[in-house]
């Protein structure tokens, strides 16, 4: 924690003056001096000290105002390491450099670090010090004054974090310039892309005042509109120039106490909004409506996910009013499944995997109403330091009930189209395509106006071809939209599985196309894979597991059921001796055992066998197509000259055997579980008997 000010760093003149005490044109005496002098140090607001000149710089005295620190003064005479525990350790180092540094040259130095007190309490001080040397020339100790600026440092580090968030803020809103004015109507802070539209810059602007930039007459019309935002009034107005349509808001910035203590300026290029206002008056008027209060979330959160930023479309999206909101975490408002896709999607942005991020995510409004959002966000950077992340999230909860209205408008259509996350395209009916969103480009590696020459059966797989094919006649058949996978080969010539959707195309209630929406699934079809990998096998050996070897088994079953000639063999193998391996040379040895004979049992069998870890130390082997329990037992005395021959790992040799059960199938009717029982009852009787 860091400490709150004191009394006495209240009055910051009083601290400042006694901090500057001149320690330098000769020492204050300590040892010897009188009552009058030692009283006058040892009532001074700051800390004096002398040290010896040598690390770790044992105090040989302290002045009674050490005691803020709360260690005893005791223990700072008799403690010669109290330093090392007293500087903040990331100071440290540089504060005994420097201090090794003024001894060397014989220099004074001042320096700023971090003091930790008795309780854990940072403080802030400022330390002078100087050598003292004897008549002859001689070092014989150190002495300096410490002064405890702890307010004035949270003061400052609080300036430059709130100017910090205003400059972040001011680069990343679209078309915008902002500007941050004091009292005496001086620029603190000039940001934005308007700046360097109108070929403006910072120092144009930044420590001058109104007067300074602009021609009186231009510098009297904006002071007035600064002194009204100084005084608590928001104003807001257009202007048109030249160059287009302008909205201006001046507005007051207040502190945490609601006191305000500067002005901003945002000068908002709208021309784009002011011709969009324009074509919009020509639309029927519910898509007008639609357009006109369609109101997205816009935020700004830290790396941790708190919000930082907010606008008050959370209010009506959410229920919670802004303040609430930025006492919360992103995942506070997610629903509890989609919690993990925030914060993944998180972790690309921060681990520099994508520095964009779209997907829909689940949240719970105030009143517990579920709202499902579209959400795209971007990384903040600050030279080159991801520092946030700002994003804006749009309510599609009611999308499907307005997809009709929206299709009948072709421009917002286009829209959708251009911007959407998925390819969507359409090809006529001889397959040749006639549009590609951006989407598409970015997945099929192909140009738009690549993909305009081009056949659909260019980017299908050849083992897809037919398939495609099939799907457009079905639909030309009069079959319903349909949905289906398929893959297709990129530019590049990597593969990309996609999940598409399709539906034809009609004009004057015939068809003359197809439109396809594709969503690349291929991180998810590996993903499928994998998983189900992973569950039928072991993952030390890789071996199939017991799940696996049961279906096999089941398999074996029902086929020797249908087919009387066909014989399999069961066998279970129990590792002898392992458990004493595995205790007396460790865990590690007994792994690379288990790896080392799953290798030597699969040399033993053949290709359509079934080797598999069942558990622990116990293996089972499926043998399909035997003749009889000669073909079992062979196999069996195969594997026990296998596992004779000694393993060996680094300076370890080590040797196993093991008891083998065999069970063959025959005319007696067993399930797949009866199989294994025999296998394991027979392998415990070769145990048994040695």
């Amino acid at each position: 924690m860091t400490r709150k000010a004191s009394s006495r760093e209240t009055n910051p003149d009083k601290t400042s003056d006694h901090s500057d005490v001149d320690i330098h044109k000769g020492a204050v005496p300590i040892a010897g001096t009188g009552d009058k002098y030692r009283s006058f140090i040892e009532n001074l607001p700051v800390l004096f000290y002398a040290v010896k000149p040598t690390p770790p710089y044992s105090p040989i005295y302290v002045s009674p105002a050490f005691e803020m620190f709360g260690y005893p003064l005791a223990d700072w005479l008799t403690d010669p390491n109290i330093w090392l525990n007293v500087i903040h350790e990331e100071d440290r180092q540089r504060v005994f450099e420097e201090t090794v540094d003024s001894t060397r040259t014989g220099q004074n130095v001042q320096y700023e670090y971090r003091a930790i007190g008795a309780d854990g309490t940072v403080y802030w001080v400022r330390d002078r010090g100087c050598l003292i040397r004897d008549k002859s020339g001689n070092v014989i100790h150190r002495q300096g004054v410490i002064a405890d600026i702890t307010a004035s440092k949270l003061a400052e580090q609080e300036v430059e974090k709130r100017e910090k968030l205003y400059r972040t803020l001011a680069k990343n809103i679209p078309a915008t310039a902002v500007l941050l004015f004091d009292r005496d109507l001086r620029y603190t802070l000039a940001e934005g892309k308007q700046l360097t539209h109108h070929n403006y810059t910072q120092e144009m602007f930044e420590n001058r005042t109104v007067w300074e930039v602009f021609p009186q007459k231009i510098a009297e019309e904006w002071s007035g509109y600064y002194t009204r935002a100084l005084n608590g009034e928001h104003i807001e107005f257009e202007r048109k120039t030249d160059e287009g349509w302008f909205q201006v808001d001046l507005l007051p910035v207040r502190d945490e106490n609601e006191e305000i203590f500067a002005g901003m300026v945002l000068w908002q290029d709208i021309t784009e909004r002011k011709r969009a206002v324009e074509d919009l008056q020509e639309s029927e008027i519910r898509y007008r409506n639609l357009f006109e209060n369609a109101n997205d979330i816009i935020y700004v959160h830290d790396l941790d996910g708190n919000y930082v930023s907010i606008n008050h479309a959370a209010e009506k999206v959410f229920g919670y009013t802004c303040e609430e909101v930025l006492s919360m975490n992103m995942s506070d408002v997610a629903a509890p499944e989609h919690v993990e896709t925030l914060r993944n999607n998180l972790l690309k942005k921060i681990r520099g995997g994508a520095k964009q991020t779209a997907y829909e995510v689940d949240c719970l409004s105030k009143d517990g109403t579920r709202i499902t959002l579209e959400v795209n966000s971007t990384v903040i950077m600050k030279d080159g330091e991801l520092t946030a992340v700002q994003g804006i999230a749009r309510d599609i909860t009611d999308r499907k009930q307005t997809e009709s209205a929206l299709k009948e408008s072709e421009s917002r259509f286009r829209d959708l189209f251009e911007n959407a996350n998925d390819l969507i395209y359409t090809h006529d009916l001889e397959g040749n395509f006639t549009s590609l969103n951006r989407a598409g480009e970015l997945i099929t590696g192909y140009s738009r106006e690549e993909a305009l020459g081009m056949r659909i059966s260019k980017v299908v797989a050849p083992e897809y071809i037919e398939y495609a094919h099939q799907m457009t006649m079905r639909k030309l058949g009069g079959h319903i939209p349909s949905s289906y996978e398929l893959e297709i080969i990129a530019k590049d010539g990597h593969r990309v599985m996609l999940e598409l959707s399709t539906r034809l195309i009609c004009k004057d209630d015939r068809p003359v196309g197809v439109q396809g929406i594709g969503r690349d699934i291929t991180s998810r079809r590996q993903a499928e894979e994998r998983l189900i990998h992973n569950a039928l096998h072991d993952s030390l050996t890789d071996l199939p597991n017991r799940t696996a070897f049961m279906r096999h088994l089941q398999e074996a079953v029902d086929q020797t059921n249908a087919d009387p000639d066909f014989k399999f063999a069961v066998l279970f193998l129990d590792l002898d001796r392992f458990k004493i391996i595995n205790d007396s040379l460790g865990h590690v040895i007994g792994d690379k055992l288990l790896v080392g004979i799953a290798k030597r049992l699969m040399t033993c069998v053949r290709p359509w066998d079934i080797v598999a870890r069942f558990g622990g130390d116990e293996f089972t082997i499926l043998l399909n197509k035997v003749n009889d329990s000669s073909d079992a037992t062979m196999v069996a005395e195969r594997l026990q000259r296998k596992l004779s021959a000694p393993f060996n790992f680094g300076n370890y040799e080590v040797f196993s055997s093991a008891s083998i059960g065999i069970i063959v199938s025959d005319e007696v009717d067993r399930d797949a579980e009866d199989f294994l029982r025999d296998a394991d009852t027979a392998m415990y009787r070769a145990k048994e008997s040695g």
